[in-house]
Order: C-alpha cells, then sequence, then structure tokens
C-alpha cells in the first residue's frame, strides 16, 4: 500500500481565476479597468462560459467542485496570490484571498502597479521579474 501524498508546503497562484462566477468588482478596480481593450478583461458572462467549458456540458452539476472559492479552505496551504493591476480578475484573487483569511489560513497578495492579466507572458517586461523575484522570495521562506 502506498503513503498518502502529502499536501503542497504552499500554493503560488498568478492573476487566478478561482470562483465559477466573477465577484463583484470594487469601484477602484472598474476605475482602473477604463479604457482597456476588451482582449484581455474577462466580463462576468465570460467567466460563466470559461467555467461551464473548463467542467465540460457534462459535468455542469460539478461546476463548485472545480473552482476552490467559496469553499472549505480549513486545510489549505500558506498561499501567494500575484494580481495584476488592470484585470478583472483580480477581484477572484482579492475574493479567495478573505476566504482563506476567514478559515484562519495563511494567506499573501500582491498587486502588480500597471500591469493587465497575462503579464507573465511578457518576460522582457520589468513586471515580469518583479513578479518573479515576489514568487521567488516567497518560495524561499
Amino acid at each position: 500500500m502506498t503513503a498518502p501524498t502529502p499536501p503542497p508546503a504552499g500554493v503560488v497562484l498568478a492573476y487566478p481565476l478561482l470562483h465559477a462566477a466573477l465577484p463583484a468588482l470594487s469601484p477602484e478596480l472598474r476605475r482602473s479597468l477604463r479604457g482597456l481593450r476588451r482582449l484581455g478583461t474577462f466580463s462576468p458572462s465570460s467567466v460563466s462560459w470559461m467555467a461551464r467549458n473548463y467542467v465540460g456540458r457534462a459535468n455542469l452539476d460539478r461546476l463548485p467542485e472545480a473552482f476552490p472559492g467559496c469553499r472549505d479552505l480549513t486545510g489549505c496551504p500558506p498561499t501567494l496570490i500575484v494580481n495584476s493591476e488592470r484585470d478583472s480578475l483580480r477581484t477572484s484573487g482579492a475574493a479567495f484571498a478573505a476566504e482563506l483569511l476567514a478559515h484562519g489560513r495563511p494567506v499573501e497578495v500582491s498587486t502588480e502597479p500597471g500591469t493587465s492579466h497575462g503579464h507573465l507572458n511578457r518576460p522582457r517586461r520589468t513586471a515580469f521579474h518583479r513578479t518573479i523575484s515576489t514568487f521567488s522570495t516567497w518560495l524561499s521562506r
């Protein structure tokens, strides 16, 4: 018989989507998204579509199980969340951090200034290096 797999020592998340439905955007986040092209922003309907696409039509009843937000997070390991400043998914990362705190779990949240969703896809930009440094520092602790 094999030993159970131990839980991870920590979780690192970059601009994550952790809820099947997009949590409400704060007025500050709404203002930061003004003027952005549709590409790179996510509406509640597009998030709902992504969630349904992720689980597949045959598994819609399992949709809540596919997303850790709004669940019992009691055993969740320490978590680092890095959000992009101008990203509607930032609301999911912030909501998840609040849920982790409500369950007494350690969590750190960092918002990379001046960035939009996918900033880690641009390795020549300063924000990429700052985020990688944030990950590295957190993981080395």
